[in-house]
């Protein structure tokens, strides 16, 4: 029987998202994994301001950059709906 792969080698671990963020992406880009096919978005880099957007309270001085963050499950199922 052949085996597959050495158990003393384990095959190098993934890291996803692998994309560099370029001047024309912007909020809520939505984006798939070649490998492990899992839907990623850019957000906030400031965990609050991510979830409440605009209404954080801040007044727009607290959003410090951008950030990868996993798709929210309304785009998820919006992506699924419309493939």
């Amino acid at each position: 029987m052949p085996w597959i792969r050495k158990a003393t080698a384990p095959p190098p671990p993934h890291t996803c998202p692998n994309w560099a963020m370029t001047s024309d992406t912007s909020v809520d880009d939505l984006y798939r994994c070649d490998e492990c096919r899992k839907l990623w978005r850019i957000g906030w880099a400031c965990d609050i301001c991510d979830y409440f957007g605009d209404h954080a309270g801040f007044g727009g001085g607290h959003k410090v950059g951008y950030r990868w963050r996993r798709a929210r499950m309304s785009q998820r199922i919006r992506f699924w709906r419309h493939r």
